[in-house]
């Protein structure tokens, strides 16, 4: 039994014999869990949805999303954020780590229930302006938006702008788009589709003296420096284990399963990760490449994977990557962590079924 506070503090976690005699009890059918954490979303793309062809490839889909980002109307876009917004809510998110490329969704986070970290990204080959994202930094925190700037991958970034980024803002945390299709991997080795686009659009790299992506983030990125890795699809063991040595504690590997079968018809490893020792959150990436921004239907797509595990991986590991583990993430005395109730659960196997659906208790 869990007693509440009227703010919702958790006062008291305890066994009952004699519940059928307490007074304002309230009785659930199903896992009662803390508020889930979404390690990785873009709340600015939420006017995308059903936009972008499915799987149609990596490099296709950063290409149609280059040209129909700027399609719609401002009220268009609000609407959509505003929408998302208050689904995520009401799906029993507490807190969400998102990248913005400008300022459209600032309103919306502001006046949002969920906890935010603005991730604003820095990206392209041709011409970067971190003096733009210096001044949309000033502007969220002057909102009250925790934020911090970040590269947004190892391929769309030269060798300086990825080592300013890194460079600046120390004590704030990255999130690095990484490893989601084999291209990245190739680029490197100076073949592969998205060496092909560069090649197409006159686009020039000078990040191949690396060896690798993993190379790349190691030798340019401290290991001081709190790193969330987002997708990671097709990262193998040696990679996650030379990239845990690195980093330690201060790395998380961010899964986004729905967002890759949707794009290349791939997912991560997850018995991999599990087995790892590293910590593992999950993520929705955005409606242009998912149906919904629920993190329940992404686990319904880890297999191999303990319920209990995965649950971890939605809201401990997922706050403590964000840097709010000390108030989401566990239900605790003191806390007030939200509580959703997970609903048509296989109690007797312990995992969830095409019919588990997940709401906000509290």
């Amino acid at each position: 039994m869990i007693t509440l506070s009227e703010s919702g503090v958790i006062e008291k976690i305890e066994q009952c014999s004699n519940l059928d005699s307490i007074a304002s009890l309230e009785f659930y059918s199903g896992i009662l869990a803390p508020a889930m954490v979404n390690a990785h979303a873009h709340l600015e793309l939420s006017h995308l949805g059903g936009v972008v062809p499915p799987q149609c490839g990596f490099s296709k889909f950063a290409q149609c999303i280059s040209k129909s980002r700027n399609l719609f109307s401002e009220d268009e876009c609000h609407n959509a954020m505003d929408f998302y917004d208050s689904k995520m809510w009401d799906d029993g998110i507490c807190a969400v780590g998102d990248i913005s490329n400008g300022s459209g969704s600032f309103e919306t986070k502001r006046a949002s229930k969920i906890n935010y970290h603005t991730f604003l990204e820095l990206f392209g080959l041709k011409s970067c302006d971190k003096t733009r994202l210096n001044k949309l930094s000033v502007v969220a925190s002057e909102l009250g938006l925790s934020n911090s700037l970040t590269a947004h991958s190892t391929y769309s970034l030269n060798c300086k702008d990825f080592d300013d980024i890194v460079q600046s803002n120390v004590e704030g945390i990255l999130s690095i788009h990484f490893m989601e299709s084999e291209g990245e991997r190739v680029l490197y080795d100076g073949f592969g589709e998205l060496h092909s686009w560069y090649v197409e659009c006159g686009m020039h790299i000078d990040f191949d003296k690396y060896d690798s992506p993993v190379d790349r983030v190691i030798s340019t990125i401290p290991s001081s420096r709190r790193v969330l890795l987002i997708h990671n699809t097709v990262l193998l063991e040696s990679e996650i284990n030379s990239l845990k040595g690195h980093f330690g504690d201060n790395l998380t590997f961010v899964l986004c399963p729905r967002s890759n079968l949707n794009i290349t018809g791939e997912k991560p490893n997850f018995r991999l990760f599990s087995e790892s020792g590293c910590r593992i959150a999950l993520g929705t990436d955005s409606m242009a490449s998912n149906s919904s921004l629920s993190l329940i239907e992404e686990m319904k797509e880890i297999e191999g994977v303990p319920l209990a595990t995965q649950l971890k991986w939605a809201t401990e590991c997922g706050a403590e990557a964000l840097g709010v583990g000390d108030q989401y993430g566990r239900i605790e005395i003191g806390r007030r962590c939200g509580l959703v109730l997970l609903e048509s659960v296989d109690l007797i196997e312990m995992k969830l079924t095409s019919l588990t659906s997940c709401r906000r208790i509290i």
